[in-house]
C-alpha cells in the first residue's frame, strides 16, 4: 500500500465523523451566541430602564451599564470555559472509541475552515482555567 492510498483511507475515515465535528461546532457556537446575547441584554436592560425613569443622559447610568457588562462577560467566559471543557473531553472520547487521532480530526476540520468552533475547541488560551 502506498502511502497516497494510505492518505486517502485516512482522509476517508476522517469523512465518516464529519457529522460530529458539525454538531459539536454547532454547539459551541450556540454557547458563544447566547452567551453574547446575554451581554447584550444584560447591557441593553439597564439603558431601557435608564430611559424609563429619565436618567439617560446620567454618566451613572453608563457606568453601571459598562460595569454589568463587564461582570456579563466574566461570567459567560466562564460558562465558555467549562463548556470547552466539558466538549473537548466528549472529543476525546469520540476519537478513543473510534480509533482516531484528535490531532489529526482537529487539523483536517481545521484546514477545510468550515467549523471554526470545532477548531476553536482545541486552542490554547495563556489564561485558561
Amino acid at each position: 500500500m502506498s502511502n497516497e492510498e494510505s492518505a486517502e483511507i485516512a482522509l476517508d475515515s476522517v469523512e465518516l465523523h464529519r457529522a460530529f465535528a458539525r454538531e459539536i461546532d454547532r454547539s459551541f457556537s450556540m454557547t458563544y451566541g447566547l452567551g453574547g446575547g446575554f451581554v447584550l441584554m444584560v447591557m441593553v436592560t439597564i439603558v431601557i430602564i435608564a430611559l424609563i425613569i429619565g436618567l439617560i443622559s446620567s454618566p451613572a447610568t453608563w457606568m453601571i451599564a459598562l460595569t454589568a457588562g463587564l461582570v456579563a462577560l466574566f461570567v459567560v467566559r466562564s460558562r465558555i470555559n467549562k463548556k470547552r471543557s466539558k466538549l473537548r473531553v466528549q472529543v476525546e472520547q469520540y476519537c478513543a472509541i473510534n480509533d482516531l487521532n484528535v490531532e489529526s480530526l482537529r487539523t483536517h476540520f481545521a484546514a477545510e475552515n468550515l467549523y471554526p468552533y470545532f477548531s476553536a475547541l482545541f486552542e490554547q488560551r495563556a489564561l485558561e482555567r
